[in-house]
């Protein structure tokens, strides 16, 4: 009962600065984004946000029919210039929003990815690490210039609930107005970030270094003296929780063959360079 009631304290709190935050011309952020990149801790790092106020909207129809047009928002790992495009977002909310992402060692996300899918029945359970990563290369010469499809070659099923997702689905389709698109979550990091202003523009943290870039991007955004600062702080604890993990031995285990690693920094060259890994 005591953990429920300052849950409810810390969201009504939460809540109120971002009411407040709205109104304010003290040049804090009133508009928050956090961009969601695939596999790189964005659940456990909205399952905090959540508590100051921050929603999610998941597919195209629930950012068009929900999203208010300001406040803390992300999109989960649907494009941002495609959402403005699509006119389901205003280009005012992005250009204003304070926005920040977490990033990953581009090694360490490729076997991440193959356990997700692994766990999530995306690939059959016999298959290789060596054999994933040769499929996601020749996805990636088939589909490195594929543009994603309009809104009007949306399934339902995309615009509604955000994601299609099949074992027998191998496209390597690019951040679209959906949440996931067969292996869309493949794609380099680096794509989720373009076309909402450089990248000097966003409070981009690491996930090798979470707990310190996350209270980090905690102070930016709310100030380190503010009352929603504290807030935040004592939501956070001292670690980050784990969400969705998928957990595996030290990832530089799977790269033994130079082979694999070439493939790796062939498809992830972008990430390599933007991020300095």
């Amino acid at each position: 009962m005591e953990k429920y009631t300052i849950r409810r304290f810390l969201f009504r709190a939460g809540s109120r600065f971002i009411r407040r935050q709205e109104k304010s011309d003290s040049g804090e952020p009133g508009n928050v984004l956090f961009v969601w990149i695939p596999k790189t801790a964005g659940t456990s790092i909205f399952s905090l946000l959540k508590e100051l106020g921050m929603r999610k909207y998941k597919s195209l129809d629930q950012t068009r029919y929900r999203f208010p047009g300001s406040g803390m928002a992300t999109f989960v790992h649907q494009s941002i210039p495609g959402l403005v495009e699509a006119g389901a977002i205003p280009e005012a909310f992005v250009q204003s929003a304070f926005k920040f992402s977490f990033v990953r060692n581009p090694y360490d996300r490729a076997v991440s990815l193959y356990y997700y899918f692994r766990r999530y029945d995306r690939i059959p359970p016999e298959m290789e690490f060596e054999r994933f990563l040769d499929v996601l290369e020749q996805e990636w010469d088939r589909n490195r210039d594929l543009r994603p499809p309009t809104e009007a070659a949306l399934t339902a099923r995309v615009r509604y609930r955000g994601e299609f997702v099949s074992p027998h689905s191998h496209t390597l389709h690019p951040p679209g107005t959906y949440n996931v698109l067969e292996w869309s979550q493949c794609r380099p990091q680096s794509e989720w970030l373009r076309g909402i202003g450089g990248l000097d523009q966003i409070h981009l943290g690491r996930m090798e270094n979470i707990d310190e870039d996350f209270k980090s991007i905690l102070q930016k955004m709310f100030g380190a003296c503010g009352e929603s600062y504290q807030i935040a702080l004592d939501i956070y604890g001292s670690s980050m929780p784990k969400h969705n993990a998928t957990l595996h031995r030290h990832f530089m285990e799977h790269y033994r063959d130079p082979a694999l690693r070439r493939i790796v920094e062939k498809i992830y060259q972008a990430d390599f360079v933007n991020f300095g890994y």
